[in-house]
This record gives C-alpha cells, sequence and structure tokens, in this order.
C-alpha cells in the first residue's frame, strides 16, 4: 500500500487505513513512521500566507492555521473532509458572507480586522461553520481596552461587568462617527455609525448594489449634514430602490439635516 501523503488520505476506520496486516511493510515502515509525525506536527504549524479570495481554499494545506492576506469578500472555504478544524488569522478587512456553506452567528456577514482570528470546522460537502472567532482587542470581554463590556478583575478572579459596550464599530450607545467630505459609497463597516459631512461642498453617497456589498436586512445608518452649505444627495445604485414615504429616488439631505437609512430587504431601503 502506499504511504499516504496528506492526513486527508487516512480514515477515520482503522482497518482501512495503510499498511494491512498481511502485507509485508519491508523499508517502508521509516516511511509511514515519518509520514505520521509529520500529520502530528501540522496541528501546531503555521502554513504559508494565502491570499483572500472569493473561494478560499482551506482544502489546499495540511497545517491547521494560516494567515489570509488582502481584503475580498469571501464566499467559499473550499471543501474539506468533514471534521476538519482550520484557524484563519486575517491580515486586514474581509468581509466573511453568511450562506448554507458558510455558516456564521446570528446568520449575519462578518467584517474582520487585522488580526482577528475565525475557527472553523468543516462539516463536509463544502460546508464549514464558525465555531469561535477573537478579535485583535481579546484582552477584554465584548468591548476594547479602552470602552470595555467587561473587565478581568485581578483581585476577584473573575470577569466583572464594566460601563459601556462595544465592538469594532464603537460604543454601542453612541452613534460612532463617519466624517465623509467626499463622493462616497457606503459600506458595511457603516451600519451603526453616523456618515456626516462637515464642509460646504455638495456631494453624493450611494447606497450599492446588493451584489456589490451584502447589507444584512435591518442595517441602519445615520446620515447628517452639519455643513452650512452643499447638499448631500443619497444616491441608490441602479437596481436599489430607495423609498422616503411613498417616494422613490435619490434623497436630498439639506444643510442641518439628519436621517436614518434602514435595509428592508433585497436591494430595498428607507430612509427617515
Amino acid at each position: 500500500m502506499p504511504v499516504p501523503s496528506s492526513i486527508r488520505d487516512l480514515s477515520t476506520v482503522p482497518g482501512s487505513n495503510s499498511p494491512p496486516g498481511s502485507e509485508a511493510v519491508g523499508t517502508s515502515l521509516d516511511d509511514y513512521l515519518r509520514t505520521i509525525q509529520s500529520f502530528i506536527r501540522n496541528f501546531w504549524a503555521i502554513g504559508a500566507d494565502v491570499a483572500a479570495a472569493a473561494t478560499l481554499d482551506l482544502n489546499a494545506f495540511d497545517t491547521e492555521a494560516v494567515r489570509v492576506t488582502g481584503t475580498a469578500t469571501i464566499t467559499s472555504l473550499g471543501t474539506c473532509p468533514a471534521g476538519f478544524l482550520r484557524e484563519v488569522r486575517f491580515a486586514g478587512v474581509c468581509t466573511l458572507t453568511h450562506s448554507a456553506s458558510l455558516l456564521l452567528p446570528g446568520a449575519s456577514n462578518i467584517v474582520t480586522a487585522a488580526n482577528d482570528v475565525c475557527t472553523f470546522r468543516s462539516l463536509g460537502s463544502g460546508n464549514w461553520i464558525l465555531v469561535n472567532r477573537t478579535t485583535a482587542s481579546a484582552s477584554v470581554l465584548a468591548g476594547t481596552n479602552n470602552n470595555r463590556a467587561a473587565v478581568w478583575s485581578t483581585a476577584n478572579s473573575r470577569w466583572e461587568q464594566a460601563n459601556d459596550v462595544e465592538d469594532e464599530r464603537g460604543n454601542l450607545r453612541d452613534i460612532p462617527p463617519n466624517t465623509q467630505n467626499a463622493n462616497y459609497t457606503f459600506i458595511l463597516l457603516d451600519r451603526g455609525r453616523n456618515v456626516i459631512k462637515t464642509n460646504t461642498t455638495a456631494y453624493t453617497w450611494t447606497i450599492p448594489l446588493e451584489s456589490t456589498t451584502n447589507f444584512p436586512n435591518g442595517s441602519a445608518i445615520t446620515v447628517c449634514n452639519d455643513g452650512s452649505a452643499g447638499a448631500v444627495t443619497i444616491s441608490p445604485a441602479g437596481g436599489v430602490t430607495l423609498l422616503n414615504g411613498s417616494t422613490t429616488g435619490i434623497f436630498t439631505l439639506g444643510d442641518g439635516q439628519i436621517r436614518t437609512l434602514v435595509k428592508i430587504s433585497t436591494n430595498r431601503w428607507r430612509i427617515a
């Protein structure tokens, strides 16, 4: 029987692995032993960097851990035997898209940040589930070092409640600002933020098509024109419907106005 070249060649059924008892191992014994040792070592090894892509093939390497570079929207993790774990550290901003083949908590997309780590388990047939995620601010529970939901008490040796709740977009009790004195297209990180104009120039802010940026239904974005002149035109991209009451089309945000955009369904938004 040939010496396996990858742990994927092995079976969970002992009798299905090689060598069988009826075969003389001969000079291949050392090859079998060294191969098994390499499989074990790969559980605690980090593979070469992998570039982010729509299909991030986690079956393309034998190490359990890998770093993903670049920025891309990831919709698939490839096909790997059921039960395999893969620890993925992200070097930058990637969007993980929830689907039947990539199960994410709350059925919501995830936008990563540098040094976020996600652990995925293969369910077989190209299907994966996220089983663990830590962020770059993982030294605290549900917050950051400056604004925390829970902090570790050295004196009491336990997690204790703090005053604030924050995620990567900011304090959940506030509406963190995203100043955009420019023409702009909304991104996933704008969910829960206040996109604000502060100068006197007129700009156009665009709601992207869902196939370009997949905002979950219920996404809310506050838009604010804090300038003393220069309107902001809220413009739906082609194929996107923006409703203001019963009126559809672009919306003009005048001086000193503030409104909220809410995604209702596929490519359908309301402003109020």
